[in-house]
């Protein structure tokens, strides 16, 4: 069995190459990193991580917590979410995807 393939999707780019470089300098396989939702989606549906570390306060619409429900409704992957927000108002945003029609 080969190692797991983690999918990154973080808007910051910088912070992105640091999350990448972290987890290969620990030995994980970093299949690719995303800068938004929209291309989570796409990039997830041919790559079938393992693992998504996902960056919740993305700026582009579907945004990452919506892209990942509609990443989830296609394949089983577990996610692990990241904000350096602390706003009450990013734990408040829909748990159910706003725009279902992009896969």
């Amino acid at each position: 069995m080969s190692d797991p393939l983690i999918l990154i999707v973080e808007d910051d780019r910088p912070a992105a190459m640091e999350i990448r470089g972290a987890l290969v300098q620990i030995g994980y396989r970093v299949s690719d990193q995303v800068y938004s939702g929209t291309e989570s989606v796409a990039k997830a549906a041919g790559l079938k991580p393992d693992l998504i570390i996902a960056d919740i306060s993305s700026r582009d619409e579907p945004g990452s917590i919506n892209a990942v429900h509609l990443i989830q409704e296609r394949i089983d992957v577990p996610v692990i979410y990241l904000t350096a927000d602390s706003s009450p108002e990013i734990f408040r945003r829909p748990s159910k995807p706003i725009l279902s029609h992009i896969w």
